[in-house]
């Protein structure tokens, strides 16, 4: 799409080119979108200045030259860098070229469940496989709590397994904090609810860990391990969060 050109007054009997009308008008009006996915869809080159509305979060965002950003959210607020469905056909989800002009990340996956029976899932991050993470499980059949749990390991990434095969409104929420620095570790946090393969039992697991490179988070990859299988059913989304 063309970049906006700034303001001009017509005069009586200017001829309002295509090129006029893109660049005066329709790149510098609020575009209105369903979501960030089809405002991707609808512009491939995105120009900065370019200023939109998401419908699914309600949210004004502008084009800062490389992201698209909330607008008054230098001081707070959470901008959608990406969204979809999780594909049937894989077991993996992969973010890449992460903007770095956040201070958090933070990635939602819903309603997400595999295909196969007793599946484990994992994150990596820049394809780093040395994680040191902590983590607390609760176990809960019905609302009540049966057992709990603490392990400290080294592994790849947040690693869970025997998860079943049925839709039962799963959720994992990962935080990434301080992703884009180039001199440290990343510390992060995460909580996942899902049903235990062969019961009815709901497990919530929250962990809190760090990611043992010093680059900055520029990937994700969440999914099913090896051998576990492709996904059933899913959607994400990964905001920018300043």
């Amino acid at each position: 799409m063309a970049a906006g050109q700034g303001y001009i007054e017509f005069a009586t009997g200017d001829v309002l080119t295509a090129a006029a009308a893109n660049g005066y008008l329709a790149s510098q009006v609020v575009m209105v979108f369903a979501d960030s996915a089809a405002r991707t869809t609808a512009i491939a080159s995105p120009q900065e200045g370019m200023i939109s509305y998401l419908k699914d979060t309600n949210s004004t965002e502008y084009y800062s030259g490389s992201a698209w950003v909330a607008i008054g959210g230098a001081s707070g607020g959470m901008t959608s860098l990406a969204s979809g469905s999780l594909s049937t056909g894989s077991g993996s989800l992969s973010l890449t070229s992460i903007s770095g002009s956040y201070k958090n990340l933070q990635l939602v996956v819903r309603d997400w469940y595999p295909a196969t029976n007793g599946a484990g899932v994992a994150f990596t991050c820049n394809s780093v496989t040395d994680y040191d993470y902590v983590s607390t499980f609760a176990v809960t059949d019905n609302g009540t709590l049966n057992s709990e749990t603490q392990i400290a390991d080294t592994r790849v990434g947040f690693y869970y397994n025997a998860v079943k095969n049925a839709d039962g409104n799963n959720v994992f929420v990962l935080n990434i904090y301080d992703y884009a620095n180039t001199s440290s570790a990343k510390a992060f946090t995460s909580v996942a609810r899902y049903i235990q393969q062969n019961s009815s039992i709901g497990q919530v697991s929250n962990t809190n860990g760090s990611i043992n490179t010093a680059s900055a988070i520029t990937s994700i990859t969440w999914g099913l391990t090896a051998g576990s299988g492709n996904f059933a059913g899913g959607t994400y989304e990964l905001f920018g969060v300043k």
